[in-house]
């Protein structure tokens, strides 16, 4: 406690200046040079600093700048003031998570820039599509490992030119079926397949879709396999619900429709 009061009286005119929203800009950009960081944070959250003060503010503390209403003013202002900070104090705004910044800086110029919103949890589903379409295969790769990543897009990244994006998909828990299948024949991922908790070899979904003990239920899910040839062995086992037999009546393989024809209890 005594030292923080004796911190207030040593630092009262430069804490009061630096909080201070009429002091000058140039005093503003000599306290944010300031070794103490209260004073330092002062100034970030200062209205009054100008646009070399503010990249400092960003670099040093960049919560308090962003919520300095300056920040939305030279974006306002400029389009291409987030193009102009260094790799750097982007990667720090990333970091905060704002979604309108992620999607901006989405598109920059440096990899590792666009590899850090491709990896923030907050990058939401719609923009790791897009850039699931990085020239970068790192971002693609971390594409590939994000949760937020849908079904659809690993889809297309199991079939990258990148092993690296390749084995990322392979080991993400919603890569659907027909892209672990297709992974499944290649070296480079087929071990990385066989520990994908979803992830059931074709010749085991065949064993279950022939065993006359398979139960309805089990049948039911396999209905759905992206194979055609484990839906035909659905449509004509003897335990396969009628539901799912009308929902097979609409599959889009005529010998599986035909197959169901002949299994109409």
């Amino acid at each position: 406690m005594y030292t923080y009061l004796k911190f207030l009286v040593e630092n009262i005119d430069d804490l009061t200046k630096a909080a201070d929203p009429s002091t000058p800009d140039h005093i503003l950009s000599a306290l944010i040079e300031h070794p103490n960081e209260e004073i330092q944070k002062l100034v970030a959250a200062n209205p009054n600093i100008d646009l070399p003060t503010l990249h400092k503010a960003l670099a040093k503390h960049t919560e308090h700048a962003l919520k300095n209403p300056s920040f939305s003013m030279f974006e306002l202002e400029n389009p291409a003031f987030l193009d102009s900070l260094d790799p750097d104090i982007k990667n720090k705004i990333i970091a905060n998570g704002d979604v309108n910044h992620l999607k901006r800086l989405s598109s920059d110029k440096n990899l590792f820039v666009r590899a850090n919103v491709a990896r923030h949890p907050n990058t939401d589903k719609d923009l790791l599509a897009t850039l699931s379409d990085d020239p970068g295969p790192l971002v693609r790769e971390v594409v590939a490992k994000n949760k937020n990543t849908d079904p659809a897009t690993l889809n297309k990244l199991s079939q990258d030119k990148a092993a690296t994006v390749r084995q990322a998909v392979a080991m993400h828990p919603n890569t659907p079926q027909e892209a672990l299948d297709h992974l499944a024949k290649y070296w480079d991922t087929s071990r990385a397949i066989e520990q994908h908790p979803t992830y059931l070899r074709l010749n085991v979904r065949r064993s279950l879709a022939q065993d006359p003990a398979t139960d309805s239920a089990s049948l039911d899910k396999l209905s759905t396999d992206v194979n055609s040839e484990i839906r035909h062995l659905v449509a004509i086992h003897p335990n396969t619900h009628e539901k799912t037999l009308e929902k097979l009546s609409n599959d889009k393989n005529l010998g599986v429709r035909v197959s169901v024809a002949k299994n109409i209890k």
